[in-house]
């Protein structure tokens, strides 16, 4: 039952999102009167011929760290966004009443008009408007419909809660050039290409997050490790419980704890152990747990054995494999370098140069920009706090490092010369106690010779 609802899902999504690409292609055709944005539709063949290895090659199962019906979907739709947004900004950059919105102006699509006229969607920029706002409810439904895979569903829950939260952020980014107030106070934005350019670049960008759930794989990550360290500890019970009977006897440690050391050396538990306990002690930067290198060993030894490796694929396969362990391992980094480099930071940018260049003054624009400049801090110092080390405190300002080791020696060498002195004493005066006993015996061997002498003497008178 549980691998049919797996089927249906993923059939069912991606049918959800071949729809959606289908009516803006069509939107797109009958906006621009060309033929040639058919070709669109070419992704949405990459997109059943995904659909066919999933379903059936990998039984409905998705990819761990990537979604690639999500990734064709949005390289189809993303470009028709940007043609209806251009062609729309154009319209309304050339018209001279900019209370209007480009009623009707751009023909050719009185068609889908009159399909969203019970919906009260009269013009081409509300219909576009509409379009996104569909588009990012799209990819959280499709999320929460595709199978969820290797992760759990708290796992799942946790990342469509990150989704919601990004696709808003994401609808309120294109406001900058949607809104009305923006366009009466300031119309040489719209006319700088560039500008209207980089927009539609970074908002094209941001969806992509969608495409990835390396947010879950940091979950998972630390899922792992809690189950090493936990397998770690059991193993450590045993070991103690089964040499805590036999330590009965003081020069029984030391072979116990050598032993134990012995075995947890060559167990794979605790190998696992020190990887995940030993961390870099010295300040800088904190590497991460490295799976991979394991893993690097072992094939090089397969490659040995089984000679060179057979086909280009082989290799394909191989180096996706790597590259896969190589971002677990380093999954909450990526957690963090993801968001940062591909919404919040370009959408703090163009908010500050909406801002500082253009002299927009919105409340809401503002608390948007104070927004992304906390999340982008936060995100930085959260990164420092995981993968470096502050150095330690050093109170003494006064001596350099060669003066306070030499110090450190002398006091060391203080240290064992009282030590040796301590002990000569010690063993002088139990030398000395030694002599006053052997004195006070021989001083009463000497009188009690005398006194026989005396009594020996006594009679013969």
């Amino acid at each position: 039952m549980e691998r049919i609802f797996s089927y249906l899902a993923a059939l069912f999504t991606r049918l959800l999102f071949c729809m959606h690409a289908i009516v803006m292609i069509y939107w797109i055709v009958t906006l621009k009167q060309n033929q040639t944005y058919f070709l669109f539709l070419l992704l949405l063949v990459a997109l059943l011929v995904e659909t066919v290895l999933t379903v059936i090659i990998r039984k409905g199962h998705e990819y761990t760290w990537f979604c690639p019906s999500m990734f064709l979907y949005l390289m189809a739709i993303i470009p028709c966004h940007w043609t209806a947004k251009t062609q729309i900004l154009d319209c309304v950059a050339s018209s001279e009443d900019r209370n209007t919105a480009c009623l009707q102006t751009i023909t050719g699509s009185a068609t889908l008009h009159q399909f969203f006229k019970g919906i009260r969607i009269n013009n081409d920029e509300r219909l576009l408007y509409t379009s996104e706002q569909a588009l990012v409810l799209i990819l959280v439904i499709g999320r929460w419909l595709l199978p969820k895979g290797e992760i759990t569903r708290d796992q799942l829950s946790q990342l469509l809660l990150i989704y919601i939260g990004t696709g808003a952020d994401i609808m309120e980014f294109t406001g900058i050039i949607n809104e009305d107030d923006i366009r009466k106070t300031n119309t040489q934005m719209l006319q700088n290409k560039r500008f209207v350019n980089a927009v539609f670049l970074f908002w094209s960008v941001s969806l992509f997050q969608f495409s990835l759930t390396i947010f879950a794989m940091e979950g998972t990550a630390q899922r792992l490790q809690k189950e090493k360290l936990q397998l770690m500890i059991e193993e450590l019970k045993k070991l103690k419980e089964e040499r805590g009977l036999t330590r009965k006897r003081r020069n029984q440690v030391l072979p116990s704890q050598a032993l134990y050391t012995n075995k947890m050396k060559h167990s794979k538990t605790g190998q696992e152990g020190n990887q995940v306990m030993n961390k870099q002690t010295e300040p800088g930067l904190v590497k991460p747990e490295m799976m991979s290198t394991a893993i690097e060993e072992n094939e090089v030894i397969t490659e040995a054995s089984d000679g060179r490796c057979s086909g280009c694929w082989h290799r394909f396969a191989k180096s996706l494999g790597n590259g896969a362990v190589k971002v677990t391992d380093y999954a909450e980094l990526t957690s963090l370098l993801i968001p940062l480099l591909m919404q919040d930071g370009p959408f703090l940018v163009i908010r500050l140069i909406v801002i500082a260049y253009y002299g927009v003054y919105l409340n809401a624009l503002y608390f948007l920009t104070v927004k992304n400049a906390l999340v982008v801090m936060i995100q930085v110092y959260r990164i420092f706090v995981l993968y470096y080390k502050p150095p330690e405190e050093d109170n003494d300002d006064f001596f350099s490092d060669s003066y306070r080791l030499q110090n450190v020696q002398t006091a060391i060498q203080s240290v064992q010369n009282t030590r040796l002195a301590i002990r000569f004493a010690s063993s002088l005066q139990d030398k000395a106690k030694l002599r006053r006993k052997f004195s006070k015996r021989r001083r009463l061997m000497q009188t009690e010779n005398r006194i026989e002498e005396r009594k020996v003497d006594i009679p013969g008178r």
